[in-house]
């Protein structure tokens, strides 16, 4: 006898705050066997969570004929990822994604239904946590200005973790009112005059390594280097937090009439671990850094005549 079986995936949050949401597409391997499907509109747009966040991803085959069975099983799954299915037409996915696990990784379950063999294959992405604990904004008053006015912006970012975040030296005294990407109605963009100022740095990795001892290493055999700068969580009661104000965005880009879309990007190096060794005159953290680019959310204004 034939069966089609559908198959459910939910989720289980390891972390508050953390959204899910799944797409794939269903294929069998026979096409007269059973057929593998994800359930819910909300399901749309593929797993996602952070590194170092742990999730369960329950997995459950619902057959269309009640008392016939699904054996379950997974054929591509990550490292972090473990594969359980102790029965009863169930399983489940249980991920443990690292530090340095960020990025878009295949799942593949199989069925089998009487011998009949389907298989379902999702997405599960794992974003980088930097980049979601560091926030950048952006600002502006009203969304319709006169040219010859002066255009004011704010420009914040905010740690809003927990935890501390090494990332590559200057960042506590980037030139935030240097970050903004300017594009008129026709997509060309607009950058700041000067983008060489003192502790700006378009495409920071923290330089040329040093050899150093590391205290993560147990200050063995030398490690290549790089200085770094920590950037407090929530934890610690004072979190790292910058504001710029800029009272004329003028002074710094040629913004004619038209209409115009502005977003804040910051480009940094973050280190994969949370150690850091700290010398008399300042911190290292093994090389090389993560590069990580940071954007902020996009505004739509108009500048009339």
């Amino acid at each position: 006898m034939r069966v089609i079986a559908s198959i459910v995936l939910a989720f289980i949050l390891g972390t508050v705050g953390v959204v899910f949401a799944v797409s794939s597409s269903a294929g069998t391997s026979d096409p007269n066997g059973p057929v593998l499907t994800i359930g819910g509109p909300k399901f749309a747009g593929g797993f996602s969570t952070v590194e170092d966040t742990p999730v369960t991803i329950h997995v459950r085959a619902t057959p269309r004929v009640a008392g016939e069975a699904v054996q379950l099983s997974s054929v591509r799954a990550p490292n972090f990822c473990q594969f359980n299915a102790p029965g009863g037409n169930s399983g489940n996915y249980l991920c443990k994604p690292g530090i340095a696990d960020d990025g878009t990784y295949v799942l593949t379950v199989l069925g089998d239904e009487n011998g009949l063999p389907v298989r379902h294959s999702f997405v599960l992405e794992v974003k980088d946590r930097v980049g979601e604990q560091l926030v950048l904004a952006i600002a502006m008053a009203g969304d319709v200005h006169a040219v010859s006015d002066p255009l004011p912006m704010q420009v914040t970012l905010t740690n809003t973790g927990t935890r501390n975040v090494i990332v590559s030296k200057g960042l506590k005294d980037e030139q935030l009112h240097l970050d903004l990407v300017f594009r008129d109605s026709r997509g060309l963009q607009v950058r700041a005059r000067e983008l060489t100022g003192a502790g700006h740095a378009a495409d920071r990795d923290g330089g040329p390594p040093i050899q150093l001892r590391l205290r993560e290493h147990g200050l063995g055999v030398p490690r290549p280097a790089v200085p770094v700068e920590v950037l407090a969580g929530t934890a610690s009661g004072s979190p790292f937090y910058r504001k710029a104000v800029i009272h004329n965005l003028h002074d710094f880009y040629g913004l004619p009439a038209g209409r115009w879309s502005v977003q804040a990007v910051v480009r940094l190096g973050t280190s994969p671990t949370p150690a850091f060794t700290k010398t008399e005159n300042a911190e290292y953290a093994e090389a090389p850094l993560n590069p990580v680019e940071l954007k902020s959310q996009v505004i739509h204004f108009e500048l009339t005549p």
